[in-house]
């Protein structure tokens, strides 16, 4: 019985991993990883209501790479 229902999980999250693949493709046209860099946010001026940016979940973008280009990262 635990064998089946690993198999089952197992199959539940292929599924979900192929439906947010082929969303991502539906919406933006590639499901290439290196193209999808859009989907992360940008460089935005903080406004008076976003608060601090040292607040533990805010988005903190940096780490900028050899060739120009920069990392988002989230820190939780």
């Amino acid at each position: 019985a635990l064998t089946l229902f690993t198999i089952a999980i197992a199959a539940a999250e292929i599924g979900i991993g192929l439906a947010i693949v082929l969303a991502v493709y539906r919406n933006r046209g590639t499901s290439d990883i290196d193209r999808l860099r859009d989907t992360a946010e940008g460089h935005e001026s903080p406004t008076a209501d976003d608060g601090d940016a040292s607040t533990p979940g805010t988005l903190t973008t940096g780490t900028s790479t050899t060739d120009g280009t920069e990392k988002a990262e989230a820190t939780a």
